[in-house]
């Protein structure tokens, strides 16, 4: 991945170029905890394509039969941790866009379940 810095920013611009591997992209994606990754022409540095997890997750659903299933495929989320079953931050229809904001930021989540009294 090649590192150009954003002005005004000291985080560098994460991206990959289209011949590295889906691995790599989603390694990428992970490590530098990012949800968007560009896909950047190395000769001209122009942007070809924006990759994110749901892309990755629509190829793998389309690809999955033309590859052998690994192991955990037949787990389920709770069986390989993945997700929140506890200590969920949410808001309520009345909670204030301000308050929402602030959930956001001090709890570091990228969603917000928005919940009834059922």
């Amino acid at each position: 991945p090649t590192e150009v810095y954003l002005q005004d920013s000291f985080k560098p611009l994460v991206c990959i170029s289209p011949s590295a591997s889906l691995f790599d992209a989603v390694t990428s994606l992970i490590r530098h905890k990012i949800h968007r990754l560009p896909v950047i022409d190395p000769d001209s540095g122009n942007t070809l394509y924006i990759l994110t997890h749901k892309r990755i997750l629509k190829f793998l659903k389309l690809f999955i039969t033309e590859v052998p299933k690994p192991e955990f495929m037949a787990k389920t989320l709770a069986e390989l941790q993945i997700g929140t079953y506890s200590n969920i931050a949410v808001v309520r229809t009345s909670t204030p866009i301000y308050v929402a904001l602030g959930i956001f930021v001090q709890h570091r989540v990228s969603a917000l379940p928005v919940v009834d009294d059922s």
